[in-house]
C-alpha cells in the first residue's frame, strides 16, 4: 500500500488526485506545513532557526 504524506497547500495534492484517478489505494497522512519566512524555510525541530543554520540545504 501506498502512504501519502500530504498538506493540502502543496503539490502532494496532484499526486492525490493521481492515486484517485487511477483507483489505487493509499494511506493519507496529512502532515503540518512548516511556512517561509524571509525567504527561508523554518525547521520544524528548531523554530526559532533556519535549516541553513542548522546544516539543511534551501
Amino acid at each position: 500500500m501506498i502512504t501519502l504524506y500530504h498538506n493540502p497547500i502543496t503539490r502532494s495534492l496532484r499526486v492525490r488526485w493521481l492515486l484517485e484517478k487511477l483507483d489505487l489505494d493509499y494511506t493519507l497522512k496529512t502532515v503540518e506545513f512548516v511556512p517561509h519566512v524571509d525567504g527561508e524555510v523554518l525547521c520544524p525541530k528548531h523554530a526559532d532557526r533556519t535549516l541553513s543554520d542548522v546544516g539543511g540545504s534551501r
